[in-house]
């Protein structure tokens, strides 16, 4: 039962990530909630923390590990899972961070750009390159059922969530995305 919770746990909080980033349903909420609608991005992302955290908290609770832990294991786990906080530290040093978590106010006509430089300029998706990263070295950390569950979706979830993004990406930037995306890697450059 704890692992079906697990399971089911996950792919609700990606599917909700995933309603609550869609376009529609930010206009459907900018419409009818005019007011709090320049909270959203905060609210997404205290919606986004507090469940991840909530997860995690959860998935780590498992305390039956699948096998015995070496300590080649735990050294390998703790470099990919340091790795992978270097590539989303990088990752996120591309964006303003203070519009990211909502706590700017997007400029107003102001014109989306496309990032194509930086390491935008290897990968189209250096975010989840960092995750897919990150998350075999959590699981050599703590090889339990409960982390391989999560990590098996969240890899899942990556392959889904970009596509949905790269769908918007093509609705805002046209043949400009098109075009990168066909030059540039989605994850991890010169290979997928």
């Amino acid at each position: 039962m704890f692992f079906l919770k697990i399971i089911a746990g996950w792919i609700a909080y990606f599917a909700l990530h995933s309603i609550l980033a869609a376009n529609a349903v930010k206009e459907k909420c900018r419409l009818q909630f005019p007011v709090l609608f320049s909270y959203y991005r905060i609210i997404y992302n205290l919606v986004a923390v507090g469940g991840l955290l909530l997860l995690a908290y959860s998935s780590f609770q498992d305390k039956n590990f699948l096998m015995q832990q070496t300590t080649w294991m735990k050294l390998a786990g703790l470099f990919f899972a340091l790795l992978g906080m270097l590539v989303l530290g990088i990752a996120a040093s591309s964006f303003n961070m203070k519009e990211f978590l909502g706590l700017e106010k997007e400029q107003l006509n102001q014109e989306a750009k496309l990032v194509t430089k930086g390491v935008y300029g290897y990968v189209r998706h250096p975010l989840y390159t960092g995750v897919f990263i990150l998350l075999p070295g959590v699981f050599l950390l703590r090889p339990t059922l409960s982390i391989l569950l999560c990590v098996f979706i969240t890899a899942i979830y990556i392959e889904i969530g970009s596509r949905l993004e790269e769908q918007k990406l093509i609705e805002v930037f046209g043949e400009q995305y098109i075009k990168y995306s066909k030059s540039v890697k989605r994850y991890f450059p010169f290979i997928y």
